[in-house]
């Protein structure tokens, strides 16, 4: 949720700001050289403050609030209904990377599972024992211990944690989604992923505020009987869009046109499908996409600890506060069918003008020709008949105050993961001070824009494009009312980098079309970098010294590198080093 769907040491003002090729410093006269910290603000101007609640409330409604997006889940998309047909086992949750709260269980799953594992370990199929069991998923669902996937009764309350019922659909149980399944994990304890059962998720105490990496939220929407509910968060084809069609890996898009309609499956072809040629898949592991525009730009999952420290909130600086930036996610990406109310049609039309017209009359169509009464929509509880267009309430709505700034308070106060035990601190004390270095020989000058202190703010700043990614040439596709940029796309060497930005940039709001920065702590889990996982390792130290290679090129998005390749290394144990006091 937090605009660190980016991992990148992001420069301001030139690109050879982190550049070592000229420049050159004093050639070992042992002159000190000249260090600085970033330019982050002493305290966050007052656009950027947060009004907070109660944490403790704050906690509830990270894992479990919905606001009633269960009835989109379970009425529109049919999501738990799709996964009682599929007869989805604990074993293949986990290999989706769904987790679980060993807290929520019963004393019952609790033995079956320590059996299981004790089964497994001894030789015995997975599939015989209780991990290959569907009613056992449908029970851990029951127990709300699937992290962020939430049951009701057909009354509306929540499930109790641990209770020994089972999930039943057909009469009237209902599941949605909480903020947690995106930004949760657990600490392992009683199964981490684990490589023979090709498993991503894990067992154990819930720990918030991490990103799962690995979770395949495409597969998961797809697991649902109507996963085409989900389409303004797919990738469309329109016919007002020059090119048709935007997205990864050559997706033809999905197609609605006066005589046709898109199938559920080509919807979960986007979904789950891969380019037959890079094998790459167009909706990436580890990604969700909360920019319901009609194009395919998932990004990487963010962090979601420390948000005091984050302002502002979206890859785009799209909004000022951490409430607004929730609101929208629960108003619009968690129930898309805002988007058809009169409000949320004005707002794609003031965002994408004709493309956003004809977004809206496709998904009424599709809505209606898979059974789903749109004169029954929106299903999230929110206040209505308020301004749309603003950060605050994009379509016109906005759920409960009271538990947004409750979740303010617990997404401010939860602590950044700690720094792995295997830091080298003498290389990490080397890499701070190439990080902070004014004598960009020595790799540094990166606090231009970083903050060297994880305890106090990023800096503010969103990052022009043409800055980060050199070879930003955008095609003009449809112009715009200002202060809105046209909408537009380029190509190169990272043609997903800017897919984000396309329709929902910045400069809606008065600001550059650009990235904003990011929390540089919890790397070390991180394989991929980049918010469109462009740069890849094996483990996080391979994955950055990729990233500041300069091998990678001068016109890639992020082309700020180190060429002494001891300096690289010591700048990754830095930021591999890197938490906070709390």
């Amino acid at each position: 949720m937090r605009k660190s769907f980016l991992f990148a040491l992001l420069l301001a003002t030139a690109l050879t700001a982190c550049n070592d090729e000229d420049d050159k410093d004093d050639g070992g006269s042992g002159q000190a050289a000249q260090m600085q910290d970033a330019p982050a603000p002493d305290s966050l101007p007052d656009q950027f403050k947060q009004v907070s609640g109660n944490a403790s409330a704050g906690q509830d409604a990270f894992r479990f609030e919905t606001f009633g997006n269960e009835r989109f889940w379970t009425d529109a998309l049919r999501l738990p209904q799709g996964i009682a047909a599929s007869g989805l086992t604990p074993l293949q949750a986990l290999q989706i990377g769904l987790s679980v709260n060993v807290d929520a269980l019963n004393a019952a799953t609790r033995t079956a599972i320590t059996n299981a594992i004790a089964q497994i370990n001894d030789g015995t199929p997975p599939a015989q024992t209780a991990f290959g069991d569907p009613a056992v998923t449908l029970s851990l669902i029951n127990q709300n211990a699937v992290i962020g996937v939430v049951a009701f009764n057909p009354d509306g309350t929540r499930k109790a944690l641990a209770n020994t019922g089972t999930l039943n659909i057909a009469g009237g149980d209902k599941v949605g989604l909480s903020c947690a399944g995106c930004h949760a994990i657990t600490d392992n304890s009683v199964l981490p992923p684990t490589v023979a059962l090709n498993t991503t998720g894990s067992i154990g105490r819930a720990v918030d505020g991490p990103t799962p990496h690995r979770l395949d939220v495409g597969r998961i929407f797809a697991a649902g009987q109507n996963s085409l509910a989900y389409y303004p968060f797919l990738q469309a084809r329109f016919e007002t869009l020059p090119g048709g069609t935007i997205g990864r890996g050559g997706f033809p898009g999905l197609a609605t046109t006066v005589s046709s309609l898109p199938t559920e499956a080509e919807a979960d072809t986007y979904l789950t499908g891969s380019n037959p040629t890079t094998g790459e898949r167009f909706y990436p592991v580890g990604h969700f996409d909360d920019t319901g525009d009609g194009i395919g730009n998932p990004l990487h999952i963010a962090p979601l600890f420390r948000q005091d420290l984050a302002a502002p909130y979206g890859i785009e600086a799209g909004f000022d506060k951490l409430d607004d930036f929730s609101n929208n996610v629960f108003v619009n990406a968690l129930d898309p069918t805002a988007l058809l109310t009169p409000a949320g049609r004005d707002f794609l039309r003031t965002r994408a003008n004709a493309t956003g017209d004809e977004l809206a009359e496709d998904y009424e169509r599709v809505l209606r020709a898979t059974g789903v009464a749109i004169e029954t929509t929106p299903y999230v509880r929110s206040r209505t008949g308020l301004t749309p267009g603003v950060p605050a309430s994009p379509t016109g709505r906005r759920v409960d105050e009271t538990r947004l700034r409750d979740l303010n308070a617990y997404l401010i106060s939860l602590p950044s993961p700690r720094r792995p035990a295997d830091v080298d601190t003498a290389a990490a004390a080397r890499g701070r001070i190439v990080f902070r270095t004014l004598a960009v020989s020595d790799g540094g000058n990166c606090t231009t824009c970083h903050q060297v202190d994880p305890n106090r703010f990023v800096p503010p700043n969103v990052i022009p494009m043409p800055t980060i990614y050199p070879a930003y040439t955008p095609a003009v596709l449809a112009q715009r009312m200002p202060p809105q940029t046209p909408i537009q796309n380029s190509d190169g060497p990272n043609p997903f980098f800017d897919d984000k930005h396309i329709v929902s940039d910045g400069s809606a709001n008065g600001k550059v079309r650009g990235t904003s920065l990011v929390l540089l702590l919890d790397l070390t889990r991180k394989t991929k970098l980049l918010h469109d996982d462009s740069v890849v390792g094996t483990d996080f130290r391979s994955a950055a010294n990729s990233l500041f290679d300069p091998a990678r090129g001068a016109n890639a998005a992020h082309p700020f590198y180190i060429s002494d390749s001891t300096k690289r290394s010591d700048v990754i144990e830095f930021l591999r080093s890197l938490e906070t006091e709390r």
